[in-house]
């Protein structure tokens, strides 16, 4: 896939954030410029098309996370955590860009990590996995409401039930 990866701080995929069906790659540099690698389709030698700069001012954020299409829009959208633990929705345009963002929660700064998980309780939603001290684990189920995208959170034991993992992805 080539070199120059290092020049990212942050790394999020398996989303659609261009509407054609196949799994994107977003990633945020050191100077905080988000890049989409559109998804080629093809061979496993060439996986993405050229990277195309599509935000600036990512580097607030210390984790990104594409969560497929949680708000209803046409195509996958990705949630954000700032510093301060505020969590952060993007909703996909289906281009590639996002709409502004909106505030959808405070406190996240208590997870390691978080994990778009796809459809984890099989109701037709994706839902979020967030990942904490200890080995716990939540699933936040998708509502399908952008204004509300996530129930609140329920336990689960899916990363071994207090098994510590230093990174979930």
């Amino acid at each position: 896939m080539g070199g120059g990866w290092n020049t990212y701080t942050r790394f999020t995929g398996g989303s659609d954030l261009t509407g054609d069906g196949r799994a994107d790659l977003v990633a945020t540099d050191k100077a905080g410029d988000l890049w989409l690698y559109r998804s080629t389709g093809g061979s496993p030698a060439a996986p993405f098309e050229k990277r195309r700069k599509i935000g600036h001012g990512w580097g607030i954020y210390n984790q990104i996370t594409a969560t497929g299409n949680i708000g209803g829009g046409p195509a996958g959208d990705l949630v954000a955590r700032d510093t301060a633990g505020v969590l952060w929705l993007y909703l996909g345009r289906g281009d590639g860009t996002f709409a502004p963002r909106t505030r959808i929660g405070g406190g996240w700064n208590a997870y390691t990590d978080t994990v778009g998980i796809g459809d984890g309780n099989d109701d037709g939603r994706p839902d979020l996995l967030a990942y904490g001290p200890g080995g716990t684990a939540y699933l936040y189920a998708g509502t399908g409401d952008f204004k509300a995208p996530f129930a609140g959170r329920s336990a689960t034991g899916v990363l071994g039930g207090g098994t510590a993992y230093n990174l979930v992805f």
